[in-house]
């Protein structure tokens, strides 16, 4: 009988222990399936997040997201995610912070330089990209980091050192976008800059003379016209003995002609500027994509 109630317990001991078994199972199983029903439900608000540009947003959920799983797949993909919407987010100097003293990927260098560029800091912008090799780029990258490359010394004017760096890169970037770029290069240079010193050489030699040279046309002619204006009439004041009058409008006659060659230096510097802005213009809208540090990275991979 003692040996019946024993054997009855040793039963019910197993039988318990099995079904604490099963149930921690099934329970472990519905957590993991709910923390990664949560995980993705995350991905997916984070993408639509972006897709409304509401980059701050992003940075914040992608945070939450890697808190969920730190052992995440593709975490720098993520981290430049965050980093490439801080750019988006205009917070350029935040992505320079994080970036800049480290040992930066090669997309992490060009999202720097990127940040660089939009603060008008376009030495340091080209500084961090010119030393890179391009046959340590994927092929079908180069042409685009020679754009980003270029980038700020057409900014910053130095387009000779822009087209040297065209000239370098001739065997690492498809031939058609070469002969195009070379195209560019060449019209502008073709351009008819002013120099300022036959502006005001001839300005100094005939009034108006170096607008005109500046295709400025009426403002050489008021030039013109008024130092003769005011000429004529110290002339005229000085032959009838008015000394007064005469030398008050010879004293403005100078005081214009002085102007004149001022202003003629100025007016082929202005042409000058205005060439440059047309052909940094033209190099944005012909060859020069805007930059954006999410095609750097599969979203749909990313976030599905």
């Amino acid at each position: 009988m003692k040996n019946n109630l024993n054997n009855i317990i040793l039963f019910l001991k197993c039988l318990f222990l099995i079904i604490f078994w099963w149930n921690g199972i099934l329970f472990a199983g519905g957590a993991l399936k709910s923390s990664s029903d949560l995980e993705i439900k995350q991905k997916r608000f984070i993408l639509q997040l972006f897709n409304r540009k509401r980059y701050f947003d992003c940075i914040g959920e992608t945070r939450r997201l890697l808190s969920f799983n730190r052992n995440i797949d593709r975490n720098e993909d993520y981290n430049f995610f965050i980093l490439g919407n801080y750019f988006s987010g205009r917070q350029y100097k935040t992505v320079i912070f994080d970036l800049d003293g480290n040992k930066p990927s090669l997309r992490e260098k060009v999202l720097l330089s990127q940040s660089y560029l939009k603060l008008g800091m376009f030495s340091e912008s080209y500084a961090i990209l010119k030393d890179i090799n391009y046959n340590g780029i994927r092929q079908d990258k180069r042409y685009n980091f020679f754009l980003r490359r270029v980038e700020p010394l057409i900014n910053s004017g130095f387009y000779s050192m822009a087209l040297k760096e065209l000239q370098s890169a001739e065997l690492y970037i498809p031939a058609e976008k070469y002969i195009q770029l070379q195209r560019s290069f060449n019209k502008f240079k073709r351009s008819g800059f002013k120099f300022p010193e036959i502006s005001i050489a001839l300005s100094a030699i005939i009034p108006g003379a170096g607008h005109i040279y500046s295709k400025r046309y009426i403002d050489g002619i008021i030039s013109f016209a008024g130092i003769a204006a005011t000429a004529g009439s110290a002339y005229y004041f000085l032959r009838k003995g008015d000394r007064g009058s005469g030398y008050t409008f010879a004293f403005f006659s100078v005081l214009f002609y002085g102007g004149n060659i001022y202003s003629a230096y100025n007016s082929a510097n202005n042409y000058n500027r205005m060439l440059r802005r047309k052909f940094v213009k033209e190099m944005y809208q012909k060859h020069i994509p805007p930059y954006r540090p999410e095609e750097e990275i599969d979203l749909k991979r990313l976030f599905n």
